[in-house]
């Protein structure tokens, strides 16, 4: 019940091959169009081939069954990457390239570890991934906010498309998808992290220092427990938790010494002192964007300035456009940081541009990128569309005589400056018990930045562009949260997280430079205090990768899900023909179906939205042929709070049962009800 809706058999192989295509096709790209080392060509070549199947797949799935728009999208990887190896002459790919053991060998560890956690637990699944994947494979591509409408999902849904191909060519569950394309994703940005690491920080222990801290690397709220209780107790008042289960402590001096309650949590409770509302562990990234941007932001990082010739300018616009889909926060940032460095760069070198045609590459590829964003869904063009609809509603209210106030972008200005945690909400920086706070869940990194920033504008004659990208990133994304605030006040924590990564790369970096600066003198005490400051945040990162591991013993389908759910989806799934319409449990629907009933977490708004809930609450066969329904999902908790005049209205004579799991005489049950006979 956990692994396929149908026989797996060939179907996982055509994945799996289809998966060999696009890893081929990667490699030749970035093995002809990009400087890289011997070891690094293999795996920057998956992630990249990765990157370009998913945009790909974004694409054509407007156009293609979802089946053909999968298997023509490694197509298209596996065709480029020949293409480019036809004309470039001379020899081309090194098959030594793959003698990399200790690295496939530490990827395929990692996967399988995280395989087994995300197997185990279901409370990262959040029915909004689960639902993606299964109606982007079942043909929902481009994501819209609901059903029938053409307003864009305003969502980063490029990593779901992974999960999406899986289940649609490799005939995985949801869930199974979900959990397998999280720990293959995981397990190679761990890798690509180690091999930043070595190339920058020039060494094998570099490699497992680069890839240990940015997975361990984390908040260090645990810190607060080493306070006095009374001093703890008297900063309740200040310190609010936001927590979404009511079971946890609501108190500041009480949650620390508690555990995180959570639905679907491994057997051991995370403990709530060693989590972060800002910048947690990525030992704990079983989200989708979470898990795909240490991906992408490493990808980029090892290619950046490696362009070996005009082509690559492609393969940037491909990459920075697919990194918009899937992770906006890091694509923006990284657009705002090159853009301010590249000006410093232009002001302090007038002929820079001239000099550096590998730098000049990026900055096109850049740039061809933004159109792309704009109109191939996700979160930013979610926000150009209501830009787009705000503006009109501004003309037809000039015409009218009447004022509007539309905030399209969901951003508005903060003052006084704040920093916003998802557990403690908006920390004041003019508050004292806030900014320490606020330091904490952010990690005692931060406080290096200005030194980092000073050193790193001594230096700046020596053109270091990492340094420059890290600096101006980390800026970038503190300032923003400092002085805007977002209308979901969770999700702007996105931006302080991807600031304070860039902060803890910068400082390892350097640190790395202070090593080797002061290798036969006394080193500076700035180094051990920096060195300190990483360690710190690394703990939080054992704690709950250990706690993790208490849910490699079980198996969880999703939150709530089980054999029912399973059977359903395996009679139904792909079934139901694509313009139907379908009343019911939204979430649910959404997942065993593959069709979108209503949207993918909530029934549509407006008059649509008015005619749902009443329709939920009491239907009538009348209303519901009236609205155009064609299904009918029902669930045996929303079939227990029908009135019996609704269950005979359902009960009709022209109603058959379309699919079934269970039935009315046991205490659970599914099925979905077929009202075309009655139109």
């Amino acid at each position: 019940m956990y692994w396929f809706w149908t026989n797996p058999f060939p179907s996982t192989l055509i994945w799996l091959l289809m998966m060999g295509l696009v890893t081929l096709g990667g490699w030749a790209i970035a093995s002809v169009h990009f400087e890289l080392e011997r070891h690094e060509r293999v795996l920057v070549g998956f992630g990249l081939g990765l990157a370009m199947f998913l945009w790909a797949a974004n694409w054509l799935g407007r156009w293609l069954s979802p089946y053909s728009t999968f298997i023509l999208a490694g197509l298209v990887v596996f065709l480029l990457g020949l293409a480019s190896l036809l004309k470039r002459p001379g020899p081309h790919l090194d098959i030594g390239d793959w003698n990399i053991p200790v690295w496939l060998l530490a990827g395929l560890a990692l996967g399988w570890m995280f395989l087994k956690v995300s197997i185990g637990t279901g409370m990262f699944d959040e029915y909004k991934n689960v639902a993606l994947i299964s109606t982007l494979a079942n043909g929902g591509i481009p994501a819209v906010a609901y059903f029938g409408g053409s307003q864009l999902l305003l969502y980063h849904y490029g990593f779901h498309l992974f999960g999406a191909s899986m289940m649609q060519i490799g005939h995985l569950m949801p869930w199974s998808a979900w959990d397998l394309s999280k720990a293959i994703a995981w397990a190679i940005s761990v890798l690509l992290a180690g091999l930043v690491g070595k190339r920058f920080l020039r060494s094998a222990f570099g490699a497992a220092a680069a890839g240990s801290v940015m997975t361990l690397a984390g908040g260090t709220r645990y810190l607060l427990l080493l306070l006095p209780s009374g001093f703890l107790q008297s900063m309740d008042p200040v310190i609010r938790v936001f927590s979404s289960n009511t079971d946890t402590a609501n108190t500041l001096s009480k949650a620390l010494v508690s555990t995180w309650v959570v639905d679907s949590g491994p057997p051991i409770g995370y403990p709530f002192a060693f989590l972060s509302g800002i910048f947690p562990p990525y030992t704990i990234a079983h989200g989708g964007e979470p898990t795909i941007s240490l991906l992408l932001f490493m990808l980029v990082l090892l290619l950046v300035a490696r362009g070996r010739n005009w082509a690559s300018v492609v393969t940037y616009a491909v990459l920075f456009s697919f990194w918009g889909l899937a992770s906006e926060t890091d694509y923006g940032l990284f657009a705002i940081a090159w853009a301010v460095g590249f000006g410093i760069w232009l002001i302090r070198f007038p002929l820079f541009r001239f000099k550096r045609p590998e730098i000049d590459r990026v900055t096109v590829g850049l740039l061809a990128s933004a159109p792309f964003v704009l109109i191939q869904g996700g979160v930013f063009t979610a926000i150009a569309q209501k830009f787009v609809s705000a503006d009109l509603l501004h003309v037809a209210a000039a015409s009218a005589g009447a004022a509007s106030n539309v905030s399209a972008s969901g951003f508005s200005l903060q003052w006084p400056p704040a920093i916003v945690s998802a557990h403690f909400g908006v920390l004041p920086v003019t508050n004292p018990l806030a900014l320490f706070i606020a330091i904490l869940e952010m990690g005692p990194a931060v406080l290096f930045l200005p030194w980092l920033t000073y050193d790193w504008w001594k230096s700046a004659k020596k053109d270091n562009w990492l340094s420059t990208l890290l600096v101006l990133i980390s800026w970038s994304g503190l300032l923003i949260i400092l002085f805007f605030q977002y209308s979901s006040q969770r999700d702007i924590v996105h931006v302080t997280g991807s600031a304070v990564r860039a902060v803890v790369l910068l400082l390892l970096y350097r640190l790395d430079q202070l090593w080797a600066e002061s290798a036969n003198a006394r080193r500076p005490s700035i180094f051990w205090a920096g060195a300190g400051a990483i360690g710190l945040m690394c703990v939080s990162g054992l704690v709950l990768g250990g706690v993790q591991l208490s849910a490699t013993q079980q198996v969880m389908l999703t939150d709530h899900y089980g054999d029912r759910e399973a059977t359903l989806l395996k009679e139904v799934w792909g079934r139901l023909p694509k313009d139907s319409k379908i009343l019911g449990p939204t979430s649910e629907a959404n997942i065993l179906t593959g069709q979108l009933t209503g949207g993918i977490l909530n029934p549509p708004g407006g008059n649509q939205g008015l005619v749902w809930n009443e329709l939920m609450k009491s239907p009538t066969l009348s209303q519901l042929i009236q609205q155009g329904f064609d299904f009918v999902f029902v669930d045996s908790a929303w079939w227990l709070r029908l009135s019996n005049a609704s269950k005979r209205q359902l009960e009709d004579k022209c109603i058959s049962v379309f699919a079934e799991s269970g039935d009315d005489t046991s205490p659970f049950f599914l099925k979905i009800l077929d009202l075309r006979g009655c139109h």
